[in-house]
């Protein structure tokens, strides 16, 4: 039997889930177009790297070895920072970043694109002491729709892991999660809201 292959861990603490997350690690593709960007710093490592009896050999071996190391560095560098985020929920807050944050004041949370879009929204409606629980509405009309243009600038966007998950606390955005692809967006999205709703 295939096994369920998830971006994210989650595990109880008292009253607490404590939501741990992987973020999005940048291809190693990406090596294709950073050649361009590369071209001038590997210039400037081959140069440095060159002695008066080079043969042109040497020296486009040199230039090549270069741009292997500032391509494939950048990359390494970029995801050896990327590390996991981690989301504590429970009944009253949710802690992000050191921060905490009244769970009465979260009038939603969305996915944010790359391009800044919504492109899906769930309203949070916590109980009130008249109320039997809470709920978690899904509203995902038209903005959810996207057209095939906008589906194949989604699915370009998809390698940068530029996806956030936010979440709207009183008039200003906060960011719960970032750095994930398309599908990591929306798996740990909807163990948020399971999470928040049983928190309810």
């Amino acid at each position: 039997m295939e096994t369920a292959n998830y971006n994210y861990t989650i595990e109880q603490s008292g009253d607490s889930s404590i939501i741990t997350y992987k973020k999005t690690p940048i291809s190693y593709k990406a090596i294709v177009p950073m050649i361009v960007i590369g071209f001038f710093p590997a210039c400037i490592l081959t140069y440095l790297m060159a002695s008066y009896d080079d043969t042109v050999t040497s020296v486009f071996t040199k230039f090549g070895i270069s741009m292997f190391i500032v391509c494939i560095g950048t990359v390494f560098v970029i995801n050896l920072f990327r590390k996991k985020g981690e989301i504590i929920v429970n009944k009253n807050s949710i802690l992000v970043d050191g921060k905490t944050y009244d769970r009465n004041h979260i009038k939603s949370v969305f996915i944010r694109t790359p391009k800044g879009e919504e492109v899906t929204t769930s309203v949070i409606v916590r109980h009130s002491p008249l109320s039997l629980g809470g709920n978690v509405a899904n509203l995902q009309g038209s903005m959810g729709q996207l057209s095939n243009e906008s589906g194949n600038a989604f699915r370009r966007h998809l390698k940068n892991g530029a996806y956030r998950i936010n979440m709207r606390f009183g008039a200003k955005d906060v960011t719960l999660a970032k750095h994930l692809s398309e599908i990591h967006a929306e798996v740990l999205y909807d163990k948020i809201l399971e999470v928040l709703e049983v928190k309810s």
